[in-house]
């Protein structure tokens, strides 16, 4: 099996070597329009290349009466007001991608030209998803957090028969409001790709206010994911819905200035291709086989008559290559602190 890796979500491809940086607002809005496009505007102002909104419908998500089915209702946007809100995102030219908590989420979603669906862990063996799915042509993010690998296997494995070039992401992420740094095991992403051979990408849920929240995502880049995903709000300190591991709006452009940094150092080159910079610093670095003192034609080569050292000039012999020619004689006269090359020799 070997999953299709080169598509686009919206505009900008995945899996080409930059990181895809998602805002996720989650329920960070609160219930209110007004603080949704705060975020929205948050997310574009950091450069964000999408905003993550969180679509569902209470009672379709968990069983009523339930804590978490009240505390839904309390944060729950009408059709309409996604509407309204996916308007507002793409006039602010940022991707949308709609989290999709129930079914009825999703074929919202889909009619409504979202950029991207978001699948979470939950709905990772949900046969209405897993049905479904295969059909659409827009990338999908399938949740794998705290899943087993049997599991994520049986998913992966029902939709790729239904649709060889199905657009999927795996992502890694344990979302505990917040996750202990100890449980992100960051480690799982080179599983999922060693073993999907896959566009990956991580959810990052440690507690906003701390350092590492900022940059353990760096780690993530350096595994060469696909896609990151990090939480957003207005202010913590409001201690609104998902305020745990969310970012506030200057954390979040110095954390997405981060990952561009950091995405340039682990810029991806064939195997061991030299760059530019690696070529100027070989001739800065490397050693020589140089002569020593002035020699004579038809002299013979030999330790006395050559040195190893950095002429910081151009590349020349590496001193192993000694071995090889240490039998010849210089073909001319030569100054010393000359760079040896097989031009200047003879048998």
């Amino acid at each position: 099996m070997k999953l299709n890796d080169k598509f686009k979500i919206g505009k900008i491809s995945i899996g080409s070597g930059k990181v895809f940086i998602i805002a996720e607002m989650a329920c960070a809005h609160g219930g209110s329009l007004i603080k949704a496009r705060k975020i929205i505007d948050a997310a574009k102002d950091a450069k964000a290349d999408a905003i993550q909104l969180e679509i569902y419908t209470p009672d379709e998500t968990c069983i009523p009466g339930t804590e978490e089915n009240k505390e839904l209702r309390q944060v729950y946007f009408t059709r309409t007001e996604w509407i309204g809100l996916f308007n507002y995102a793409r006039k602010k030219k940022l991707n949308i991608i709609s989290f999709c908590y129930d079914f009825g989420s999703l074929l919202f979603s889909i009619k409504n030209k979202v950029d991207a669906i978001k699948v979470n862990s939950s709905d990772l063996l949900n046969l209405d998803f897993l049905n479904y799915l295969p059909r659409i042509k827009i990338p999908i993010t399938l949740g794998t957090g705290s899943s087993k690998v049997i599991e994520i296997k049986k998913a992966v494995n029902y939709l790729y028969k239904r649709n060889k070039n199905i657009k999927l992401v795996l992502m890694h992420g344990v979302q505990n409001f917040p996750t202990d740094i100890r449980n992100e095991r960051i480690n799982k992403l080179d599983i999922l790709k060693d073993i999907f051979k896959c566009n990956i990408g991580y959810a990052n849920h440690t507690a906003g206010h701390t350092k590492i929240a900022k940059y353990i995502d760096l780690i993530a880049v350096g595994k060469s994911v696909s896609l990151l995903e990090k939480h957003i709000t207005v202010k913590r300190s409001l201690r609104d819905f998902d305020y745990f591991s969310s970012l506030e709006p200057r954390e979040f452009r110095d954390y997405v200035k981060a990952i561009r940094t950091a995405e340039e150092a682990n810029k991806y080159y064939k195997g061991f291709e030299l760059t530019d910079s690696d070529k100027k610093y070989r001739i800065f670095q490397k050693k020589s086989i140089v002569t020593s003192k002035k020699v004579r034609k038809n002299q013979k080569i030999s330790k006395k008559n050559i040195l190893f050292i950095r002429n910081m000039v151009e590349e020349g012999m590496p001193p192993i290559n000694f071995l090889n020619i240490k039998d010849l004689r210089f073909k001319q006269d030569l100054p010393k602190f000359t760079i040896l090359k097989k031009s200047h020799l003879i048998k």
